[in-house]
């Protein structure tokens, strides 16, 4: 927990145990989500409180604020706390990030993560939805485990990312318009019973040159999957 003082209604300021000065705006009366100080570029690792206390009040942080690390390149690691269940639309859009460990975060809103080229690993095992484009262009993005608590792969979500297998979890619906589109480097995909729709162009640029499909009543576009990728459906 780190102490803040109150800069305005529903506003407090404070720095954090890394040296970062973060603004933080009161969502209610317990619970607050982060933003960056006006004109502050944070660079390098910002650890994140769980908490933070105002004159008595303990405020717990539940949210990272639409935008509030948007383009800041030199910004390499965030530590973001259990609290926090929600990344609001573009936070971290176009910044510097390199790896995500987020173990309560259960939504990411849409181009969230977008851009973010350097951007390599993600951990989000509570993850429950995700925004369209969330993690749209993170052309190094490779390592991440979807948990079997996610509804839907949005549309864009991973377009040209570095995927080389890609296992979709039982707990997903749909996979949207160029979910994986131009992910040049994948060759498998385990689709499971779950998925009833497969929509336009979302494995299309990849390698994958075969794929099962064990629901026999889902719906699959005809652009689905490259042209020369054979399509398996169970009986």
């Amino acid at each position: 927990m780190i102490h803040v003082e109150q800069q305005a209604e529903h506003l407090f300021i404070g720095q954090t145990e890394s040296g970062h000065t973060l603004l933080f705006h009161a969502e209610n009366d317990h619970e607050v989500e982060v933003l960056t100080a006006e004109g502050d570029k944070p660079q390098g690792k910002v650890v994140m409180p769980e908490a933070v206390k105002c004159e008595g009040r303990c405020y717990t942080v539940a949210s990272i604020g639409k935008q509030a690390f948007m383009g800041c390149k030199e910004l390499t690691e965030v530590l973001i706390p259990d609290s926090v269940k929600t990344i609001r639309p573009e936070a971290f859009r176009e910044s510097g990030l390199t790896a995500v460990q987020a173990a309560g975060v259960e939504g990411i809103d849409y181009s969230a993560f977008y851009g973010c080229t350097g951007l390599t690993t993600v951990e989000m095992p509570s993850l429950r939805w995700m925004g369209v484009s969330a993690f749209s262009r993170c052309s190094k993005l490779a390592n991440f485990v979807l948990p079997e608590t996610l509804g839907e792969i949005p549309n864009w979500a991973f377009d040209f990312a570095a995927f080389t297998k890609v296992s979709v979890p039982n707990s997903v619906k749909r996979i949207g318009d160029q979910a994986f589109f131009n992910n040049e480097n994948l060759e498998s995909v385990i689709i499971p019973s779950s998925v009833v729709d497969i929509c336009s162009e979302a494995f299309v640029g990849t390698r994958i040159k075969q794929v099962v499909i064990p629901n026999p009543d889902a719906g699959v576009r005809y652009n689905a999957f490259p042209e020369d990728c054979e399509v398996v459906r169970v009986k």
